[in-house]
């Protein structure tokens, strides 16, 4: 039919004609299991009622062309199944969650990661290595600290970037043993995580990418074009890791991961604000005064409500809580896309409307020369 036809040639052309994000079959391809359980780093996502399937896929289009623009020599499609998470968890918390392994996979990530539960089984080592980890478990735990931790991601990332013209790509269909061995070597760089809740979505990232990085790319490129992309996503979180959802899960989050922003020594404004879905347990002055518990005292941090240098975020969903740490809180329009783009649309308008006091249709004359 004529109709069907045009609009199809429609949709082609305002897409630009190219699969730069990759389309139906690669978002098909990494959707989680749906299952609720959120682990590793990423992005919890709010948007509006019953659209959070298509504002999840819109959101993985747009992470995945920040991504090649921001790293345009980092092949997504081979990226490693198994990496060093970011940052290795302690043997033990007071909460009494489990240590991390070193490394861990992208299918155990989406089941809500080692730190999510209490009863998270722990690799057994194997026959080599049994008097290696047997040293290891008699040496004390010490957190490492956040700048090793980024120095490490960073060596991480180059090898990541030297191996892309070394490894094949995969497209298309598996066609034989061959195929099917290679595809099982590589990872998607984002997953989607329903989680059960209305408005509420989580967009889980493989290791090797950073959710605040990506975050700030994407809401840059919204400022400075003026375009929000989509009409149906509103706040982006980026988190660092999960917990279980008790204090001692929140002391664990805010000691593995405060240090990253919150340095010894240094300065800065902060505000703390939990959100709290589908939780009766924790109380909301708790969390607070844990998480300000371990911010340094020899710095000259102070709470700051209004206009905040740094805005923690702890996210708490039914059992499991998450920890982030944004800046730019305002400027970015509280991380909303859509707000965001509103914003700096209604400020250009003003300032056209202003310059164009004296000229028709925007233009201002010019003044005369000589004048001044």
């Amino acid at each position: 039919m004529p109709g069907r036809g045009g609009g199809s040639a429609k949709r082609k052309r305002s897409g630009g004609g190219d699969d730069r994000s990759g389309g139906r079959g690669r978002r098909k391809q990494w959707r989680g299991a749906g299952n609720g359980q959120m682990g590793g780093q990423g992005i919890i996502l709010t948007c509006n009622r019953g659209k959070e399937k298509r504002a999840a896929n819109e959101l993985v289009d747009l992470l995945v062309e920040t991504a090649e623009r921001l790293h345009p020599e980092l092949d997504l499609e081979t990226l490693p199944v198994s990496v060093k998470t970011r940052p290795p968890a302690p043997s033990t918390t007071e909460g009494g969650e489990e240590g991390a392994r070193e490394e861990v996979d992208m299918d155990e990530l989406a089941n809500g990661g080692p730190s999510t539960s209490v009863s998270t089984r722990v690799a057994q080592p194997e026959e080599g290595e049994e008097n290696e980890a047997q040293q290891q478990q008699e040496a004390p735990a010490v957190a490492p600290r956040a700048d090793d931790i980024e120095a490490e991601l960073r060596a991480e990332l180059a090898g990541l970037k030297e191996n892309k013209g070394k490894s094949a790509r995969v497209q298309g269909p598996s066609k034989g043993r061959n195929a099917a061995d290679q595809e099982a070597k590589f990872a998607p760089p984002f997953r989607i995580v329903e989680t059960g809740t209305e408005c509420l979505i989580y967009i889980q990232f493989h290791p090797a990418l950073d959710p605040f990085e990506l975050t700030y790319g994407l809401l840059e490129e919204v400022e400075r074009t003026g375009e929000a992309r989509s009409r149906i996503i509103s706040r982006l979180t980026p988190v660092c890791g999960f917990a279980s959802a008790t204090q001692g899960g929140i002391e664990h989050l805010a000691r593995q991961y405060l240090g990253r922003w919150f340095k010894e020594g240094g300065e800065g404004t902060f505000k703390i604000e939990p959100r709290i879905r589908s939780n009766n347990t924790l109380a909301r002055n708790m969390i607070i005064d844990t998480v300000a518990s371990f911010i340094p005292k020899d710095g000259r941090y102070r709470a700051e409500l209004k206009a905040p240098e740094l805005w923690v975020a702890v996210e708490v969903h039914k059992a499991q809580a998450a920890l982030g740490v944004c800046r730019d809180f305002l400027r970015y329009a509280k991380l909303n896309p859509l707000e965001l783009a509103t914003a700096v649309r209604g400020r250009r308008d003003a300032e056209a409307g202003h310059e164009g006091e004296e000229g028709k249709d925007g233009v201002v004359n010019a003044a005369p020369a000589g004048e001044a």
